[in-house]
């Protein structure tokens, strides 16, 4: 009788192996109060210095203006009134992280800071009692285009030149301008 063949990690390097041995975990998934062993190992026989706060479902969308909202999910067992959320971002290619400190337990943040036509990867840690826990996940973003500057110098050409000022304040995308006259 043929038996089904199935691979179970013996050694787990820098990582945490589940009790079953199905599967070799970050260690930043370890009691972090979200099941990712199948027998739930991962979150047996956690201590309060064992404890990571990572937040879930972070997503993100751009406004016309080109800020950044992120929202995302508390993470689970966490002591609301203690703890705040920091954002941290950094240009792809770059390997500085530059943070910012939300002073908020929402779980919500906009971003408007980012140069447009960029792409980032941006990511949200928990600061629970003056300890941060690290989180190794983070997303992709790119940023919308931005506005272009108003045309400055234009002229219109009939029979002779007839000089043209743009409006000094605009409110929007200037798609085109529309030049009427009477004689």
């Amino acid at each position: 009788m043929l038996g089904k063949a199935t691979h179970r990690p013996s050694a787990c390097i820098n990582g945490t192996l589940c009790e079953d041995g199905e599967a070799c975990l970050p260690l930043s998934d370890r009691c972090d109060g979200f099941l990712d062993c199948s027998d739930s190992s991962d979150e047996n026989n956690c201590t309060d210095d064992s404890v990571v706060y990572k937040v879930q479902n972070l997503q993100w969308t751009a406004d016309f203006t080109g800020n950044i909202t992120l929202t995302w999910a508390r993470p689970k067992k966490m002591p609301l009134a203690s703890c705040v959320y920091s954002v941290s971002y950094r240009v792809i290619g770059e390997s500085t992280w530059k943070t910012v400190d939300t002073h908020s337990n929402k779980t919500a943040f906009v971003l408007k800071i980012l140069k447009p036509d960029t792409t980032y990867q941006v990511k949200v840690q928990v600061q629970c009692l003056r300890k941060i826990h690290n989180s190794y996940d983070f997303i992709t973003l790119r940023t919308p285009e931005g506005f272009p500057d108003a045309p400055q110098h234009l002229n219109l050409v009939l029979n002779k030149n007839v000089p043209f000022t743009p409006p000094a304040n605009t409110h929007g995308l200037i798609r085109e301008y529309v030049w009427a006259w009477q004689k």
